[in-house]
């Protein structure tokens, strides 16, 4: 007896089709993730590793440029996510900021070049946000009026970025960051507590953790899945939070 072939070439083409849209929405859902070439070795922490991550999916970078930028940082678990923060306030190839640090020039002596207002580190924060921000925002309140070029020290421009990085991605006021950072968490592990973006950056480094934090995505915060502008003004990742 002679079976119908028909239905199962249906249920193939079903088949087919429900396989190519799942890699489809695959490829969508890590548009916005970080990713490393088998070539590149980071040797960080589980928590710096997370937090370099959620600064790529913040800032959106495409990935050569984000894969390029981790090659050539000096210190990425610092100087990535000031370079993002950086080169979206001043609407710059993140690439082109990291060739001025590695000529040498610190963090604020580029932000002054590049007319990066120190208000942006202070965005959302109206009062004293306590230790370790306090003695840069005292410096900020008090010179903020100055028609003289000032800048911060080096150390507070990194902290004051990720505060804002990690502030912007969860939609959350820096004052309820810098509370737990006050508490003895850093503000890398305030955000691995939070939620963990779908892929870390996956640890080649001789003396990376074993163990690898569980999340099921950030709180309260869309993904980033689609593209959004690289190099955009400062109204998306530095907007008022309260």
């Amino acid at each position: 007896m002679t079976h119908p072939v028909q239905p199962v070439y249906r249920i193939r083409i079903a088949l087919f089709a429900a396989a190519a849209v799942l890699l489809c929405a695959s490829a969508t859902a890590r548009a916005g993730d970080l990713v490393i070439d088998a070539g590149l070795s980071i040797d960080l922490s589980d928590d710096a590793r997370f937090f370099l991550n959620l600064s790529n999916r913040q800032y959106a970078p495409p990935q050569p440029v984000a894969i390029d930028l981790l090659q050539r940082c000096p210190q990425p678990a610092d100087d990535f996510p000031v370079v993002l923060f950086i080169a979206e306030a001043a609407h710059k190839n993140p690439a082109a900021i990291l060739d001025l640090r590695l000529k040498g020039r610190s963090w604020g002596e580029i932000m002054v070049s590049l007319r990066v207002t120190p208000d942006l580190l202070f965005t959302g924060m109206d009062r004293d946000p306590g230790p370790p921000y306090g003695r840069a925002w005292g410096y900020w309140k008090k010179n903020r009026a100055s028609k003289s070029p000032w800048r911060l020290d080096d150390p507070d421009i990194v902290a004051l970025a990720k505060l804002q990085t990690v502030s912007a991605y969860y939609r959350v006021s820096p004052y309820r960051v810098s509370a737990e950072v006050q508490r003895g968490l850093t503000v890398e592990a305030y955000a691995v507590a939070h939620g963990q973006p779908p892929v870390a950056v996956p640890a080649r480094g001789p003396n990376a953790s074993k163990t690898k934090g569980k999340g099921h995505g950030p709180k309260n915060h869309p993904q980033h899945h689609g593209q959004q502008a690289p190099y955009g003004p400062p109204g998306g990742g530095l907007k008022q939070r309260h």
